[in-house]
């Protein structure tokens, strides 16, 4: 796999699924099909869990969408994202949970870029908190397997794309 993020310590996607079903189960959301990610991201920083700011879309452009900053332990959201979020844009929605999942995921600063070129994908900072994103927006176990992917789209506020990931890992949770 082409490398997008910094190397971390392995993580497989039964782990991160795993982590992502226990913040559900702290959080009391188990069960929730429709994450409200704006309002979670508000209600953590309000009980000083997470910490984030909004800013001006030219400030993460360097970045990204977003931006998790490891060493501040803080999300930077530009207005644009969090505003899309807050009507259910499915991207935006996503990216935000991806962030977040870097925070839940302890990636922590880094020291130093590694040479290599490629590595496994579950050791790659990006990866993870994808797969963070994926399982804590529609969790296999909520996802009905013999469902369209435009049905997931829209019950758990997914762009279609995250929408396919999500009913492919229905269908492996339930095999």
């Amino acid at each position: 796999m082409q490398k997008r993020g910094y190397k971390v310590p392995p993580l497989g996607g039964q782990d991160i699924f795993a982590i992502s079903k226990e913040l559900r189960k702290q959080l009391d959301m188990s069960d929730v099909i429709y994450m409200d990610i704006a309002w979670l991201l508000e209600t953590l920083g309000c009980y000083d869990i997470l910490d984030y700011e909004y800013c001006e879309d030219s400030d993460t452009m360097h970045y990204g969408e977003a931006f998790y900053n490891p060493v501040e332990k803080k999300i930077l959201i530009p207005d644009s994202v969090y505003n899309a979020a807050c009507v259910g844009k499915g991207r935006a929605r996503f990216t935000i949970a991806h962030e977040m999942g870097h925070f839940f995921l302890k990636h922590s600063a880094v020291l130093g870029r590694n040479n290599d070129t490629t590595w496994k994908a579950y050791i790659d900072s990006e990866w993870q908190a994808d797969a963070f994103a994926g399982y804590f927006l529609a969790p296999p176990s909520l996802v009905d397997p013999r469902s369209t992917a435009e049905n997931i789209a829209v019950d758990f506020g997914l762009s279609f794309q995250a929408a396919r990931i999500a009913l492919n890992n229905a269908k492996k949770f339930r095999s």
